[in-house]
């Protein structure tokens, strides 16, 4: 996740949000949500930028005002970039919850064959610490693909065989790519099922997100809004297309009207509108519970990470938020779980 313009205003929104109580709303295209101080917000931010394709919702309890422009509504597909990392966190909470999986299990206990070029210290990489970004995996190690390309997930861990440890696990944060990858690759190899199924049966479908997609293909068969870049100052369509393998830590694709239901969710109880319980509200608070400081962000509203989401405090409240950015596409959700509010914006 980049901390962008798009990020920081969304995240001083929610600010608005926890401090003032919106009126509640439910239409898809308000004409009448200028009053409301978050809608403000994010609508003068998309005025500041380029005119792009772009849709948002404010959800407050049951109730979603939304928004859209340059063709794209609450039901227009995009790419939403590492906020896909949230999902994976998800799924692995929800084996956890089956008792599949361990947080605090070794790697190699679902990945046997997995290893780095070195150890530092004696601690293993444990789930919990992919899931925090404490691996002490860093750097370049994070994102070999992004420079020698790979289509599989066991092609893109085989890549850290070369890459040696900045700190030991559980030490410091370093955000990752590739550790949600592993994170993948576990979930695959512990269900003997591809990481796509199960994200689709374990997270997607219990919660309703009909509209939520784990390849381009079918995104564009859905009406997919393909990515901008800048040419000669002026934004232009330029499609990404990137390799399957990226699934779990940047290329789910999403819209308002499922990022809604999902935002829903986590911050209700850990069961879904349908009533099944997918985690216990115990464990879907430590999922929001900050669990390592970020350095980096030190002094700013978003001073540490739980397992999936940033959190930090805006005006006394505590807010759980991920952005998202790929070369043509941003994405934020973010969201105030005391006051039932949250923000969503797909660019």
């Amino acid at each position: 996740m980049r901390i962008n313009h798009y990020v920081i205003s969304t995240t001083l929104a929610v600010g608005l949000l926890a401090a003032s109580a919106l009126p509640a709303a439910a239409a898809q295209l308000p004409n009448d949500a200028a009053s409301s101080p978050i809608v403000s917000a994010i609508e003068n931010q998309l005025d500041a930028n380029a005119s792009l394709p772009a849709a948002y919702a404010v959800v407050d309890g049951s109730e979603v005002t939304a928004g859209g422009r340059e063709g794209a509504d609450l039901d227009t597909p995009f790419v939403i970039g590492s906020v896909s990392k949230t999902f994976t966190a998800l799924a692995v909470l929800a084996a956890v919850e089956r008792g599949e999986i361990s947080l605090n299990a070794p790697v190699t206990e679902y990945l046997p064959d997995f290893e780095l070029a070195a150890e530092v210290g004696d601690e293993p990489i444990r789930i919990r610490h992919l899931l925090n970004h404490t691996s002490g995996i860093a750097g370049i190690g994070c994102n070999l693909d992004g420079a020698t390309p790979v289509e599989t997930l066991p092609e893109r861990v085989e890549q850290l065989r070369d890459v040696t440890p900045v700190s030991e696990p559980g030490e410091k944060f370093a955000y990752c790519n590739v550790g949600f990858a592993l994170l993948a690759l576990a979930l695959e190899e512990n269900s003997a099922t591809p990481f796509a199924t199960v994200l689709q049966s374990s997270v997607l479908t219990p919660l309703g997100m009909t509209r939520t997609y784990t390849d381009m293909p079918t995104a564009r068969e859905n009406g997919l809004s393909e990515g901008r870049s800048t040419v000669m100052g002026m934004p232009v369509v330029r499609p990404e297309n990137p390799p399957a393998a990226t699934l779990a830590d940047g290329y789910l694709v999403s819209t308002v009207r499922d990022l809604s239901r999902y935002a829903q969710f986590q911050m209700g109880d850990g069961t879904t509108a349908d009533g099944v319980k997918l985690l216990s509200p115990e464990l879907l608070d430590e999922m929001h519970r900050a669990s390592v400081d970020i350095e980096a962000f030190a002094g700013t509203e978003l001073e540490s990470y739980a397992l999936g989401w940033f959190t930090g405090d805006v005006n006394g409240t505590t807010v759980v938020i991920h952005g998202g950015t790929t070369p043509r596409y941003h994405a934020t959700v973010a969201m105030v779980p005391s006051e039932q509010r949250a923000v969503v914006v797909l660019v």
